[in-house]
């Protein structure tokens, strides 16, 4: 089933079978809001997200050509692989889709893999953590969905940018997915009602 999950990407849009599945950012996007930020700098950070995703995901692949990344990314990938070798992290996926089989949704979680040579983790990708606690409910979902997650599965976002050093926050709160299981059904009861 997960092998006929797909993403287009222009519309951020998950599909599985040809039937439209909500995702887990358009489901936690009410709890987080930039409108107050101007949307030059928005957009500017949003492309340089994008940009760093791209950047690991390559060098998790063995494909990224070093010579030509843009001079404000190298001392972002020198936070990335100072990371690595601190928590001696052993990437096993990559910008790996997601799909839960009992609550129909669906995302893309950035890294899983294991870290500091024991424990198996989720780690979301972030240029800031000014999304709070809704990071914990982000990687609750992705770690409820991931088949090959377990209860001891730790969760952590990982800041990474061109102006100072990495840092990693854990997330631990147990009551994490249930706040996004609120979310999502209160996604659909809006959706429903919409739809009248």
């Amino acid at each position: 089933m997960i092998n006929e999950l797909e993403f287009h990407e222009e519309e951020h849009i998950y599909s599985l079978n040809g039937k439209i599945v909500t995702n887990v950012t358009r489901v936690l996007s009410p709890l987080v809001s930039f409108h107050m930020v101007d949307p030059v700098k928005l957009e500017n950070a949003r492309r340089k997200g994008v940009a760093v995703h791209k950047m690991v995901e390559l060098w998790c692949q063995d494909d990224l050509d070093e010579a030509s990344l843009p001079e404000w990314m190298v001392p972002v990938l020198d936070q990335w692989k100072l990371f690595v070798e601190m928590t001696r992290f052993k990437v096993l996926e990559s910008e790996s889709r997601v799909y839960h089989k009992t609550f129909g949704y669906a995302g893309t979680l950035d890294l899983f893999g294991i870290i500091n040579e024991k424990d198996h983790a989720i780690i979301d990708l972030k240029r800031s953590f000014a999304a709070g606690d809704v990071i914990g409910y982000q990687t609750a979902a992705y770690a409820e969905a991931h088949e090959k997650t377990n209860k001891k599965c730790k969760r952590f976002a990982l800041k990474l940018r061109e102006d100072g050093h990495f840092k990693l926050k854990e997330y631990k709160d147990k009551n994490d997915f249930t706040h996004f299981l609120t979310c999502l059904n209160w996604h659909r009861l809006q959706e429903k009602h919409r739809g009248k």
